[in-house]
């Protein structure tokens, strides 16, 4: 049911609202994985509409070089988050919960920012890497308490506790029945050495251009470099120049989201290696810190020189991203479609789960056995591939 899709521990993280959402897509759909892949693009698309609004909310006003925000969002080399592991939660919803707690946060009344972010914040915990995103949350509140100069009447304090009321239960309620020292069908936690976690997070940053592995880190090098100045210089802004404007908040508060989910995904996938950092489905929540650097340059004085800058490298790095989803689409999709097509075609004949990983010469991760009792319950309820 929808209550124990909601809790459902993959992993890590649970997967909150992005398990309900696929729980009743499935249901709908016949387990249709195509229908959940483009639920995950449509939410990419939401994702792109609110950066706009955001935006022209924040600066207040807007100019041709904000073309570069969809082409930010919607940047193909997100096809693994799409087609290959489509995993709503895992970060797809965890990125529009990230923009719409930076929305509410724009708002004047504190019921709205502290009350409706509260409530997405708390969401966030349950979906996904969403973890990271309650984290910056948290982040933003204490900032709001400790930095802003205010007189704590009643009516602000009585806002205050309800939100850390519904904060605190939302850490305890994750907390119950949360399996520690879980881990994914291959990956094993192990600790690395410091120039390796800095060579998976650089990979990961350096995924959005089309480079081999070996160079990507050098170029992700560069990008991190660049997020780490524009973070500093924010958080100078507020601790130490006194600024205690929303807009630097809300920078900050993209630049944390995205950061602690890099260093977040590089301690627990290590495992696989420096350089798996590059896998495109980490792309997604690098995003909101690119964005945050798009935001606090459109503030510069120099702007038409650095949106000039900004454009062409997103406009290149569409270009190359494109070209590397269409050489995945032909090296690698495809086959994987046509391994499973001839995998369920000779289960349907034999209905032996070993036999049919024999013939089709596709690999089952990482043994057949493990998915008998659910391809079982597929075939017996006609689902996904044995629905027609």
């Amino acid at each position: 049911g929808p209550g124990s899709a909601f809790l459902f521990q993959h992993g890590p993280h649970r997967q909150g609202l992005g398990g309900v959402l696929t729980y009743y897509l499935a249901l709908s759909t016949g387990f249709s994985v195509v229908a959940e892949s483009r639920m995950i693009v449509l939410f990419l698309v939401v994702a792109s509409v609110l950066a706009l609004n955001l935006k022209i909310r924040m600066t207040g006003n807007s100019s041709w070089w904000d073309t570069s925000i969809p082409l930010l969002f919607l940047n193909p080399v997100q096809i693994e988050t799409v087609v290959d592991v489509p995993n709503l939660s895992h970060s797809v919803l965890p990125l529009v919960f990230t923009l719409s707690i930076a929305r509410c946060w724009l708002s004047n009344r504190r019921l709205l920012r502290f009350g409706l972010g509260s409530v997405i914040a708390s969401l966030s915990l349950f979906t996904g890497f969403g973890i990271f995103v309650f984290v910056g949350f948290v982040i933003l509140l204490l900032l709001d308490v400790f930095a802003s100069p205010k007189v704590f009447c009643k009516r602000y304090l009585t806002v205050l506790f309800l939100t850390g009321f519904v904060l605190i239960v939302a850490v305890i309620v994750f907390s119950v029945g949360y399996k520690t020292g879980t881990k994914e069908l291959g990956a094993t936690f192990q600790r690395a050495t410091l120039p390796d976690y800095l060579t998976f997070v650089c990979s990961l940053y350096g995924r959005f251009f089309y480079f081999t592995h070996s160079i990507r880190p050098y170029f992700g090098f560069l990008v991190v470099v660049s997020l780490a100045y524009v973070t500093f210089r924010v958080m100078r802004e507020i601790l130490v120049k006194q600024v205690r404007s929303t807009f630097c908040e809300i920078l900050l508060f993209l630049m944390v989201v995205s950061l602690v989910f890099a260093v977040g995904a590089a301690i627990g996938r290590i495992s696989f290696g420096p350089f798996a950092g590059g896998s495109s489905r980490y792309t997604t929540l690098a995003i909101p810190a690119i964005y945050a650097t798009y935001l606090w340059l459109s503030q510069r004085k120099n702007m038409s020189h650095s949106g000039m800058i900004f454009i062409s490298i997103h406009s290149i790095a569409v270009l190359s991203s494109f070209f590397s989803s269409v050489v995945y689409a032909i090296d690698r999709s495809e086959p994987r479609s046509e391994g499973k097509r001839a995998w369920i075609e000779s289960y349907r004949k034999n209905g032996d789960a070993t036999l049919a990983t024999s013939e089709s010469g596709f690999k089952i991760f990482p043994e057949p056995d493990l998915i008998v009792d659910r391809i079982e319950y597929l075939e017996l309820n006609k689902l996904g591939s044995f629905n027609n």
